[in-house]
């Protein structure tokens, strides 16, 4: 064989010039003429804006789309919304879209691209320091017009519904809520519990206990208690819903949740509703439900509330279980004051005298006990123990007008009146401008049989202050000596003024 058959020939022209010819025919088939004479005819920011994304490309060439309709505007502008381009997508909505052909699932898509432009609009301006007053009022418009939709999904009712509470359409996040609500029947209490919180936050305590009770009754499958109970009763209270919280609670007083947490809301909303006594007895039940060392807490609160509806004996034995549990000797103090207040207000003075006693031999400094404990026995009175505590005061106090009134009210008690009458001018001396010193003066001298001298004070005492009281007082003591110098007093009184017409009749 010849060396020229044998070798490959690398090159064939005829097939060379075919593809040459077949690509060039491509190149000129697909070359975008029209783009490049376009492209040619644009500055150069306008090429740079419309290169920069695919979606600022689809948008410049949707613009000079004759053919284009309004799905293909919408579906665009809604893209470019999501990615932030808010002022392409309404240009491109205002310019291109044929709003006098939208259909009603069309309106509701644009209304949707509409309040994402606004709020993104909103948000430039409050990120550049700009007022967005104008925005703001866009919003809140568009939101409203959005309200109107009936056919809005779950998504889009719970989006609208965060958009009205975050702008402060607060009564129409409720309506909204209550939409919610209707349709998704699964978390229809979580919805209701929305519009009763949000109703509470716009100021209507009515609308905001009714929602959440009708989630709280929603959710009983779970118990009687459950979280949206605690804030109905919360809301009703607010609205003044007592009765209604109160006949709960009588209800359910046998049902109590054995959460303490449950239980101190339950004492809370008690006294937000005006119900002190139920939130005694709460307190009381959630000392025994809770934490040993929570225990002596509740119990003081239980005996507070006690106290304050006049339900002496409850605060005390609360308060005699809550010392039993103190473990500091403070702690111990400061409950045995409380029980010495309830024991006095109960009218037990006796029982309070038992436990002062102790706390004063143990503690004979504190002048503020031995003055408690002075008060104490007089109320029992225990004259011997006042007098000696007060002999203990008086030494340390001299001057004390606390203690001197002490003594004098030792001393009348004891029918010592000439003695309780030195004490108690020694209390109008640091005290003259006193008046309820000076009757307490007159009255121990005319239980004296001074009665001229308890005239004169009662005379001074009217003189200084023109009372009825001190009227009444120096016409008692005149006619009581009508037959001595009281006629004369009489008769100089009634120059000054009118005197009341019996006094005139036993003058005459």
């Amino acid at each position: 064989m010849k060396q020229a058959d044998s070798q490959t020939k690398l090159f064939n022209l005829p097939v060379l010039l075919l593809i040459t010819v077949v690509l060039i025919g491509f190149f000129v088939l697909l070359f975008p003429w029209k783009s490049a004479s376009f492209l040619g005819n644009q500055d150069s920011v306008s090429l740079k804006e419309q290169f920069s994304s695919r979606l600022q490309a689809e948008y410049h060439q949707l613009l000079r789309n004759p053919e284009a309709n309004n799905q293909d505007v919408l579906t665009l502008a809604q893209s470019m919304t999501k990615k932030g381009l808010w002022e392409q997508s309404r240009s491109l909505v205002t310019e291109r879209l044929d709003s006098s052909t939208l259909s009603n699932v069309q309106k509701k898509q644009l209304a949707t691209i509409q309040l994402r432009n606004y709020l993104d609009a909103y948000y430039t301006a409050s990120a550049a320091g700009e007022n967005p007053e104008d925005q703001l009022i866009d919003v809140r418009q568009h939101l409203q017009f959005l309200d109107d939709y009936q056919k809005l999904k779950p998504k889009e009712l719970i989006a609208l519904a965060q958009a009205s509470t975050n702008f402060g359409l607060l009564p129409q996040a409720v309506k909204i809520y209550y939409r919610l609500a209707e349709v998704d029947e699964i978390n229809r209490a979580e919805w209701l519990a929305e519009a009763g919180r949000w109703a509470g936050h716009a100021g209507d305590p009515i609308s905001s206990a009714a929602a959440f009770k009708e989630a709280s009754e929603l959710s009983q499958g779970t118990g009687r208690f459950n979280v949206y109970t605690y804030a109905w009763l919360k809301a009703a209270s607010k609205a003044g819903q007592k009765d209604e919280i109160k006949e709960f609670l009588t209800e359910t007083r046998y049902q109590l949740p054995q959460e303490p947490k449950a239980l101190e809301a339950l004492a809370n909303a008690s006294l937000e509703a005006g119900i002190p006594e139920s939130a005694s007895d709460l307190y009381a039940h959630l000392a025994k439900r809770d934490k040993p060392n929570n225990a002596q807490r509740w119990l003081e609160k239980a005996a507070h509330w006690a106290a304050e509806t006049k339900s002496y004996n409850s605060a005390s034995v609360y308060l005699k279980q809550a010392e039993a549990l103190a473990t500091t000797a403070s702690g111990k103090w400061a409950i045995n004051q409380r029980l010495i207040e309830v024991y006095i207000k109960d009218e037990r003075q006796d029982k309070a005298l038992d436990i002062i006693k102790p706390l004063i031999e143990s503690n004979p400094e504190n002048t503020g006990l031995v003055r408690k404990g002075v008060e104490i026995a007089l109320l029992e009175k225990e004259l011997g123990l006042a007098r000696a505590w007060n002999k203990v005061h008086l030494k340390r106090e001299p001057n004390s007008t606390k203690a001197l009134l002490s003594q004098a009210d030792i001393e009348t008690l004891d029918e010592n009146y000439a003695e309780a009458s030195s004490f108690i001018k020694r209390v109008i001396k640091l005290n003259p401008d006193n008046m309820k010193f000076r009757e307490r003066w007159a009255y121990l001298e005319e239980v004296q049989g001074n009665d001229a001298l308890a005239l004169q004070l009662w005379q001074w005492m009217y003189q200084q202050k023109s009372s009825d009281k001190y009227q009444q007082q120096v016409i008692r003591l005149a006619q009581a000596n009508i037959d001595g110098d009281g006629l004369k007093l009489l008769m100089d009184l009634s120059r000054q003024q009118p005197l009341p017409t019996q006094t005139v009749n036993d003058i005459f």
